[in-house]
């Protein structure tokens, strides 16, 4: 009797760390997929951006409003994309100080957005001052790009570590197992 209850113990136990390394490969499977996530958010971020760009160009060249729909459509997508990565990155403090700049920033090149339009809008606008405007948005703009450059650099390292750390424990997943079962069948017998 006491071998048998020592031989479920030592099952239950085996089986703890089992699930334990399952959990693992679990978490890291999901840090996996939430590196890659940010980054693919970064790149719509970007995209989005350069829509309303695009639109307020055409509408600059052509005056015809129907340039201006993809830089209005490109406000609510950039929000959404922004409360997005709010949620992938909350548990990363470097990089939540990096949204919020990154906010900063893009409401500033929002701001020259609309400020041109609005010039442009009106009859008596000054040309020096549009200009003026077009270059500060066109150094925001490139602000802006280094700034997700650097926040997609952290996520491929946090990608790599993280990939890293997922084969580990993959590669150790099959003799965990196979270990446990050797260690259950030896002790059934036993017992």
């Amino acid at each position: 009797k006491i071998v048998f209850i020592l031989s479920i113990f030592i099952i239950f136990f085996i089986s703890a760390i089992t699930f334990k390394h399952l959990t693992s490969i679990r978490k890291t499977s999901f840090y996996v997929e939430k590196s890659y996530h940010v980054s693919l958010e970064l790149e719509r971020l970007i995209s989005y951006l350069k829509d309303a760009e695009t639109g307020q160009r055409g509408f600059l060249l052509s005056k015809d409003s129907i340039y201006l729909e993809p830089y209005n459509n490109s406000k609510i997508k950039i929000a959404k994309s922004f409360n997005r990565l709010s949620q992938l990155t909350k548990d990363n403090p470097e990089q939540q100080k990096n949204i919020d700049k990154l906010k900063f920033l893009i409401n500033k090149r929002k701001n020259y957005l609309s400020k041109n339009l609005y010039l442009v809008g009106n009859k008596n606008y000054n040309p020096s001052e549009f200009k003026e405007n077009l270059k500060i948005g066109m150094i925001t703009m490139d602000s802006i790009r280094m700034h997700i450059d650097a926040m997609d650099a952290i996520e491929d390292r946090l990608f790599k570590e993280r990939a890293d750390d997922y084969n580990y424990t993959m590669m150790f997943t099959p003799i965990i197992i196979y270990i446990t079962l050797l260690i259950t069948l030896f002790l059934i017998v036993v017992s």
